[in-house]
């Protein structure tokens, strides 16, 4: 049986099942890209390189708590606008909105 990997209090648990857990988020180890649950390209993605969370604060946190954080990006596909970028300023993650053209 299958299972996945989500970020709950602050701590990689597994579950048998995303239903009851509701996760926004996902991120992939491997390629080190975070974005939203619903995205076509981490739909794509082996769920085993794949952590789930349920919030934007709580995948902020674990991307922000480890020592590579510098090297995580956003997906291209699903970020809300193609400029915006996320950057950390002491210690919080922050959006930095991009060019709207106005």
């Amino acid at each position: 049986m299958r299972t996945y990997r989500v970020w709950k209090q602050g701590e990689i648990r597994e579950v048998k099942s995303l239903s009851r857990f509701k996760p926004r988020f996902a991120v992939v180890v491997t390629t080190k890209r975070w974005g939203r649950i619903n995205c076509y390209s981490g739909k794509r993605a082996n769920p085993e390189n794949q952590i789930f969370f349920k919030d934007f604060e709580d995948l902020m946190a674990y991307i922000g708590q480890r020592s590579d954080w510098e090297s995580w990006k956003a997906c291209g596909n699903c970020c809300p606008h193609p400029d915006d970028s996320y950057t950390r300023q002491n210690g919080e993650w922050i959006l930095v909105p991009g060019d709207t053209g106005a």
